[in-house]
């Protein structure tokens, strides 16, 4: 759950310093975003060792699905004792522990997702957690992945213009890369390198690492799919 952008120093007891702040940091970012917009009741859906994680955010999990070849033994101690539903699956199967509690969270009717814990491990099932954002969009729910370091969500424009505003925090850092062949009329407001009805074609650079000069950046796109990253300013 909180990912290291250096070297890791266990047991230096400033490092763990560092991470119950960044643990504590994490948690009131997830709280902010069960809170925002919206009255109804938040589901939390864990797969396999997201339980673990899930109880140092102090969340309590309604349905915990997967193989469970990761969870800890304490976890596994600890679930032993819940109410939550629990949903064993073979390691066998077409489908990530991450991607069925996905499918669970839709099959209840969600139409926003919060995907934590996705990042920092194999590049694998890293890229495929990314790219389960594509497969949210074409179903019409409203998901982003979050970790201590950074948020990830799309945008995307099909028959119609879109655009969606992102706060941050100045100097922190977005990027944007194109999923589709071209990302056509991209403009950019409240960034330091500004750009109007620009052309990004997928395998290019020059989306990022750009810069929020305002605590609010405007992204229009006249067509296309652009992942969005926005990498806070102290993780730079």
């Amino acid at each position: 759950m909180i990912r290291r952008p250096t070297e890791s120093t266990a047991g230096d007891s400033r490092a763990q310093w560092t991470e119950a702040g960044e643990l504590a940091s994490l948690r009131d970012r997830v709280l902010k975003w069960m809170n925002s917009g919206t009255s109804d009741r938040t589901a939390v859906i864990c797969a396999d060792r997201g339980f673990d994680h899930a109880r140092r955010l102090g969340l309590v999990p309604d349905l915990v699905v997967g193989d469970f070849d990761s969870i800890s033994a304490d976890a596994k101690s600890a679930l032993d004792g819940m109410s939550s539903r629990i949903e064993v699956h073979p390691q066998a199967k077409n489908a990530t522990d991450t991607e069925i509690a996905v499918d669970r969270a839709i099959a209840l009717g969600a139409t926003h997702i919060l995907l934590l814990g996705a990042l920092g491990g194999r590049v694998d099932h890293e890229m495929s957690n990314i790219l389960m954002l594509a497969k949210l969009e074409r179903l019409g729910v409203h998901s982003e992945i979050l970790d201590n370091i950074c948020r990830i969500m799309l945008i995307a424009a099909g028959h119609n213009p879109t655009e969606a505003k992102i706060q941050a925090s100045r100097g922190d850092k977005l990027t944007l890369l194109p999923l589709s062949a071209a990302c056509v009329g991209v403009t950019l407001q409240g960034l330091q390198y500004p750009l109007y009805k620009a052309t990004l074609q997928l395998g290019t650079s020059r989306g990022v690492s750009n810069v929020f000069v305002e605590e609010e950046a405007t992204i229009s796109l006249d067509n296309g799919l652009l992942l969005a990253i926005l990498t806070f300013a102290n993780k730079c």
